[in-house]
């Protein structure tokens, strides 16, 4: 090879001095192009090295994987120029002085050795992505393991805010708190689907489309979407139950208006009662019968009665509208019920002492007069304490 090239370059009018010459020549080439790729490659390294100076291993540990990656990378990409260089140096060696030639050994083994750099490199490479997946696996457990205490957090909040509601608005307001805590989830969920997804890019990237690791990601992604939609439609039916309990509440707190309306001017009925009776009586004088007085009084003992009765179905429309809004075991709910009770009792009271007054005849009137005055104030009494005991009742739990 090396005698056809000679007579080539005699038959081209050049003599073997040049010969010799062009073959330096060449080899300084390759020998200057290989010097600049080691000092790219050693650049790389040193402007790598600057940069990790002041991070932290633990803190900044995924910035510390990215830098060690594209460094890599670039001293891969520059490894590989080298080897075409060279490939092409022992090319032309192989072609102009033989393949047995001791230049060409000697390229032969310097390529060999670019190669050998070039697969520890890519074992490198190899290395640490199964180093940044197993970053990247952590740290979303992490954040995804926090979105997770935040979320539970959310519920268990909302429950114990619904146990503690009250009231007449007990449901409307229990409604809004299950809406602020859907809303509150929905967007924790959103951001879960975020740091999903990102975690299947990156495990796309690093370990193929159809990788174990990016399939299992994928799956999670897909039930994070359903999981979404499903607080989506809550949500919604959320929502429609509210305008609905706010109808239904604005019409229970009108009908207890008007409950409380209706029973404070019975109240004031009945006072009125009992002060035109006693009025009336005294307006007797002594011109009539202590009986003819008793009678006075027993017929506005039974007006009272009727007003008495009364109230008596405006507080068991105030319970029912109590039981509608709050339920049984509600706290408003048991002292209505409570309070229902004394008044039935004084109402029983009052139509004992009317009857008694009923049988009074006229002999026996002088005898009785102090008993049946002594009935009548602790019958009223007693209707005027649990008077004052309901609107109590309604002002505290209204």
């Amino acid at each position: 090879m090396a005698e056809n090239l000679g007579e080539l370059y005699i038959r081209m009018g050049l003599s073997l001095s040049e010969l010799e010459t062009d073959f330096l020549s060449a080899e300084r080439t390759v020998t200057d192009n290989v010097r600049r790729l080691n000092r790219q490659s050693e650049l790389v390294k040193i402007r790598a090295q600057v940069e990790m100076e002041g991070l932290d291993k633990v803190a900044d540990a995924e910035r510390i994987l990215q830098i060690r990656q594209e460094t890599l990378n670039q001293q891969m990409a520059i490894q590989r120029d080298r080897v075409r260089i060279l490939d092409a140096e022992l090319g032309e060696l192989s072609r102009t002085q033989g393949e047995n030639s001791i230049a060409t050994q000697r390229a032969t083994l310097r390529i060999e050795r670019e190669r050998l750099a070039v697969a520890r490199l890519e074992a490198q490479l190899k290395s640490l992505s199964a180093q940044k997946i197993s970053f990247d696996t952590s740290q979303l457990q992490e954040k995804i393991s926090q979105l997770n205490s935040r979320i539970q957090h959310i519920r268990i909040k909302a429950d114990i805010d619904v146990s503690k509601l009250q009231g007449a608005n007990a449901a409307f307001d229990a409604q809004k708190v299950r809406i602020a805590a859907v809303t509150s989830e929905l967007e924790l969920q959103r951001q879960k689907l975020i740091q999903l997804r990102e975690s299947m890019y990156r495990s796309a990237t690093n370990t193929g489309g159809d990788s174990v690791q990016t399939l299992n990601i994928k799956s999670n992604v897909l039930q994070q979407i359903q999981e979404i939609k499903r607080l989506e439609t809550r949500l919604k039916e959320l929502q429609g139950m509210n305008i609905n309990l706010q109808i239904r509440a604005d019409s229970i707190r009108q009908a207890e208006q008007t409950i409380s309306e209706n029973i404070a001017r019975i109240n004031a009925r009945i006072e009125n009662i009992r002060v035109k009776t006693d009025i009336d009586v005294s307006r007797l004088g002594s011109a009539v019968s202590e009986f003819d007085k008793v009678k006075a009084h027993v017929q506005g003992l039974n007006r009272e009665l009727d007003l008495q009765n009364q109230k008596l179905a405006e507080m068991r429309k105030a319970f029912g509208s109590s039981v509608s809004a709050n339920g049984l075991n509600n706290v408003k709910t048991i002292n209505l019920s409570t309070e229902i009770q004394k008044q039935i009792q004084a109402i029983d009271q009052l139509k004992a002492k009317i009857n008694e007054l009923n049988k009074i005849e006229p002999p026996k009137t002088n005898s009785l007069l102090s008993g049946y005055l002594n009935i009548k104030g602790d019958v009223t009494g007693k209707l005027n304490s649990m008077a004052l005991a309901f609107s109590n009742l309604k002002g505290a739990t209204s």
